[in-house]
């Protein structure tokens, strides 16, 4: 792990001083984890997880002589990025209905993918009765694999709360589930 977050320390120090390779790596490195983290916020909506993770990265581009080595890592810096990407996405957003004329034939595709993924979707049906909190944070932790330490930068908070989120949030998942 010292190997690759001084990685992360050499790219970023390149990166302060114009060097654009630098970050190409660094945007290669973690766009595959802020587009899940991103994707799973928004509904699952590929294209809309696309443009915000590029948000993200362009963000991240813009603003990368405020980012502070002995503050966190660039990993939990790029993940507060996302969060408020989000959170600016849903201020922003006006809910809209689109009608599409040819449904009938859809439904029928829809169901069969529905019937295909069951487990998952139950899952996110379990996941979407947790508070916005304790979804990230099962999110952080077992699909982006974070600490709590990361998880604890990234939502500001300490690592307890964190501890307790999670815990409270397993424990409804299991009641939920049964």
């Amino acid at each position: 792990m010292l190997n690759w977050l001084s990685s992360d320390i050499f790219l970023i120090r390149r990166l302060k001083h114009g060097d654009s390779d630098a970050f190409g790596k660094l945007y290669l490195k973690y766009l595959d984890s802020i587009y899940r983290y991103i994707y799973f916020r928004v509904g699952q909506k590929q294209e809309l997880a696309e443009d915000l993770s590029e948000t993200v990265f362009t963000k991240a581009w813009e603003n990368i002589t405020k980012f502070k080595e002995h503050r966190g890592t660039l990993k939990a810096w790029l993940y507060m990025i996302a969060k408020n990407v989000v959170v600016d996405h849903y201020r922003k957003a006006k809910p809209t209905i689109a009608l599409d004329e040819n449904i009938t034939g859809v439904n029928s595709v829809i169901e069969t993918e529905i019937e295909k993924n069951e487990d998952i979707r139950q899952l996110m049906s379990c996941l979407n009765q947790l508070t916005t909190e304790q979804k990230q944070v099962i999110t952080m932790k077992y699909i982006e694999d974070m600490s709590n330490q990361e998880i604890a930068q990234i939502l500001n908070k300490q690592e307890d709360a964190v501890r307790a989120l999670q815990h409270r949030a397993l424990q409804k998942l299991r009641e939920l589930l049964k």
